[in-house]
């Protein structure tokens, strides 16, 4: 019997997020799919953590290429059984049209299939495959470029309310130079996006509002 290889690669984008929920996710797809532990010769991880999917120079993506060549050659020499990639979702690949192509297609040139949660084997052997691998890169490139417009636009709305940081837009009422206040509302979205499990770093960065007075802020209301 040939026996399985497989790598699996998880990846998140920022320092709030853990893989332990796509970790959970990959063992449980390939428990549903019956893979014994002696079917098994490997499994590989390669992880990146706080890196966004439109970078595509990541330690963790990197060791992964470099690892393919070797995991799709059985110690054997047996190539019956191509290696496997295991994803929680191919956007952890790259959010980019062209790095997912160019990934579906070296895994492909090194006898290695790509298996996601919830889908099963992708296939890179037609015209008509490797149009909806652009779909589906053209769809993460799409979300990744929405959630940086949105970024903008909340600092943007911030700037134009006249919060910039710790100082005030010019001509804008100020406090006499004490500590600055922030109403309610801004309070309150903190309150949400914080309760949502999003890090203090991104809602700093919608809001328009220093990090550490994000902190100070949710902490104040959490008493």
């Amino acid at each position: 019997m040939a026996q399985q290889r497989i790598v699996i690669y998880y990846r998140v984008s920022t320092e709030k997020q853990d893989i332990e929920h796509q970790r959970n996710s990959v063992f449980e797809w390939l428990e549903r799919q019956k893979i014994s532990l002696e079917e098994i010769e490997s499994i590989v991880e390669f992880e990146d953590l706080a890196i966004s999917g439109g970078v595509d120079d990541r330690p963790g993506f990197n060791k992964l290429l470099a690892a393919i060549p070797t995991l799709s050659k059985c110690k054997r020499g047996d190539l019956s059984t191509p290696a496997r990639v295991v994803l929680f979702e191919d956007s952890r690949i790259s959010r980019n049209i062209i790095t997912l192509q160019n990934f579906y297609a070296f895994c492909k040139k090194h006898n290695t299939v790509i298996d996601i949660v919830g889908k099963g084997i992708q296939q890179f052997d037609t015209a008509i495959d490797q149009f909806m691998v652009a779909v589906q890169g053209f769809t993460a490139q799409a979300e990744r470029e929405a959630a940086s417009t949105r970024i903008k636009s909340g600092i943007k709305n911030a700037k134009l309310k006249g919060r910039i940081g710790h100082r005030f837009a010019k001509g804008h009422k100020h406090n006499d130079g004490k500590r600055k206040i922030y109403d309610k509302e801004i309070e309150q979205r903190i309150i949400t996006l914080r309760s949502k499990g999003l890090g203090y770093r991104f809602i700093s960065e919608t809001i328009g509002i220093p990090a550490s007075t994000v902190f100070r802020i949710h902490k104040r209301s959490s008493f």
